[in-house]
């Protein structure tokens, strides 16, 4: 096993193997969650159009590396999951492969019996634990494990490159290290925020690894690092100002929720019973609150065990501090929407691993040897049991949304995604929707998106009272898209019950909304035409004129409404009108042949209807051809 092990691919292509074997299942999971909106419908990275903007990469709050990843996706498969599932695994292997060269450089790790077996498992512990499918298997947390490569390969390049400074005494031989550092900071940087703290670790890398000849720290080197950074924060700060995702989050909230938030990371890290895909945590009201108080208490003692450690187990204090910069961003004074999501512990779990070993060596295995191995291998197995079952859960979007629901039971997101999922499985499956909606809307019975998709679960039903009375209140909606769904169903729902003036109402509340909205000007026209009211219909057709008199389309219905009046030659110059405008307008055409019929003009009607069909290819135009061909030789045009 030595031997093979000393050959230059073989971790590469057992972590490969390692990898792949944790998440043989996971290449069929479908979309889920964000999936949709991040990938399905977004537009911009369904082709590269948006990566000629300069200025797109350099708004890292677009995240612009990661999206270009998946735009390659979405080039070469569209919507197959596989190929984003691939590269996703492969990324992932490759942040465990980056770990391992790393740790198998560092000083503390060289010094000690450690080297054989420290490296190896605490990357198997970062690639096999379960809670990091969240930034695999999930297929838009690609930007967590994006970024989570790059800056694990940072910190390798960073030092590899001081460790070569420092054996040959020469900057120069660290130099190409140092700026390959930084460009894979930069773009772990450019595939999530949270990646920003790439120099923090250079400096704890610093602090904790690099030692000249006499054992000491570079105290210059530090010194100076560290006031570089402070001036560029001080600058960042002044520029930019504290970052924030949710502005109605205060600071001190959310940073009272992070302080519960952490532990449970921690709980998760060491025993991954509790993993959700949408954890459910709400903002708390400040640090008046028992848990709150006790996690600030817990921090602070992690934090006190590390100082405490330096001296006597340095990965220890290393790994509690790489814990704490990786969640920084997330999880500290900068306001998120959502506080806690399991793809957040990706980085951490880098530290959490490196802390669990050094303690278990420590206090366990330094002393019981012969029980590393066993125990390694059971802990193993168990974590990659674990990965490959949550892989499986997550091959079926209901089950996900169950485990949310059983596991979190006053969650609304839960039960809204837990129904939208029903819901797309078709027919069958509507009336669980319908329950799930009904659930939600007992934890928040005005929430607006709810009600929108129990509306359309109870009109899918045809329970249309039921959805009515959803409809009506998203009616007097301030959220425009709401709104204007809800209005349009009204319409409907009224025009079906020959609610006409009802109906006219909720499409005139719909124009207010959106003059330009020439669809519902015509739903407006044919609801008076159908019921036969050509005058009001007219006067619709009148005021769309007056407000867009070059719409060929307003033009057209305008002329219907004369020739349904029996004004044939003021429809005449409405339908020429329109074709004024729309050369292509076979409709108009049509209209205009019935015209030309009624006056005996056969031939005018014939030829503008054969323009018609090679426009429109309606079946109906050379039937009704022929019928004119047929009128034409039993009614001939009348002699002057």
């Amino acid at each position: 096993m030595e031997n093979l092990a000393s050959k230059p691919l073989f971790f590469p292509l057992f972590f490969l193997c390692v990898t792949f074997l944790a998440y043989f299942n996971s290449f069929t999971v479908p979309f889920l969650f964000d999936d949709y909106n991040q990938i399905l419908n977004r537009a911009n990275i369904h082709s590269f159009t948006v990566f000629n903007d300069l200025s797109f990469w350099l708004n890292v709050n677009q995240r612009p590396f990661s999206l270009f990843t998946l735009a390659v996706n979405y080039h070469f498969g569209g919507e197959n999951v596989f190929g984003y599932h691939l590269l996703n695994v492969f990324i992932h292997f490759l942040s465990g492969l980056f770990l391992f060269y790393w740790l198998r450089m560092l000083p503390e790790v060289n010094s000690s019996t450690r080297r054989s077996w420290l490296p190896l498992l605490a990357t198997l512990f970062f690639l096999l634990h379960p809670a990091q499918i969240q930034s695999v298997t999930y297929i838009i947390q690609r930007m967590t494990s994006l970024a989570g490569m790059f800056l694990i390969l940072s910190v390798l390049l960073y030092t590899y490159g001081r460790l070569e400074h420092v054996r040959q005494a020469d900057f120069r031989k660290g130099f190409f290290y140092y700026c390959a550092a930084i460009l894979a900071g930069v773009l772990g940087l450019l595939s999530k925020q949270n990646a920003v703290v790439f120099p923090v670790v250079f400096l704890l890398v610093e602090f904790f690894f690099i030692r000249n000849k006499g054992g000491k720290i570079y105290r210059t080197y530090l010194i100076s690092m560290l006031a570089v950074g402070i001036v560029a924060l001080a600058a960042a700060l002044v520029l930019v100002g504290l970052p924030t995702e949710n502005a109605s989050i205060s600071r001190v909230d959310y940073l009272a929720t992070q302080m519960q938030v952490i532990p449970r990371y921690f709980q998760l890290m060491l025993l991954p019973i509790g993993l959700s895909i949408d954890q459910g945590v709400k903002i708390v009201d400040g640090f008046f609150n028992v848990w709150s108080l006790l996690g600030a208490l817990f921090n602070l003692a992690m934090l006190g065990f590390s100082i405490y450690m330096v001296k006597k187990e340095p990965l220890i204090s290393f790994g509690i501090l790489w814990i704490y910069i990786t969640l920084f961003i997330e999880s500290s004074i900068f306001p998120i929407t959502d506080p806690m999501f399991d793809q957040r512990m990706y980085l951490p779990l880098a530290g959490f691993s490196l802390v669990l070993l050094a303690l278990a060596d420590r206090y366990f295995f330094s002393r019981n040897q012969p029980l590393l191995k066993p125990v390694v291998v059971v802990v193993l197995c168990l974590l990659c049991g674990a990965t490959i079952a949550r892989n499986n859960l997550f091959n079926e979007p209901v089950r996900v949304w169950k485990d949310v629901t059983q596991k979190h039971p006053k969650h609304l997101r839960g039960w809204m995604a837990l129904g939208k999922t029903y819901f797309e499985q078709g027919d069958y499956s509507i009336p669980e929707a319908i329950n799930c909606f009904e659930t939600a809307r007992e934890i928040a019975p005005s929430h607006e998106e709810n009600l929108l998709d129990l509306g359309a679960a109870y009109l899918a039903t045809q329970q249309n009272e039921k959805a009515i009375s959803c409809f009506s209140i998203l009616a007097n909606s301030d959220n425009p898209e709401f709104k204007s769904q809800a209005l349009r169903v009204m319409a409907a729902y009224n025009a079906g019950r020959k609610n006409i003036e009802e109906s006219a109402k909720y499409f005139n509340d719909l124009l207010v909304m959106n003059p330009a909205d020439h669809k519902t000007r015509e739903a407006l026209f044919m609801l008076y035409f159908n019921e036969s009211n050509f005058l009001q219909a007219a006067n619709v057709a009148k005021k769309w004129l007056a407000a867009y008199p070059r719409n060929a389309q307003a033009h057209h219905f305008m002329g219907k409404a004369q020739f349904s009046l029996n004004n044939k030659n003021e429809a005449e110059k409405y339908l020429n009108s329109a074709l004024n405008i729309d050369s292509n307008h076979a409709e108009s055409m049509m209209l205009l042949s019935n015209i030309y019929v009624n006056r005996f003009e056969y031939d005018k009607a014939i030829s503008i209807l054969e323009q018609a069909y090679t426009i429109s290819k309606n079946n109906s135009i050379p039937k009704n051809i022929d019928l004119i061909k047929q009128l034409k030789q039993k009614v001939p045009a009348p002699t002057n």
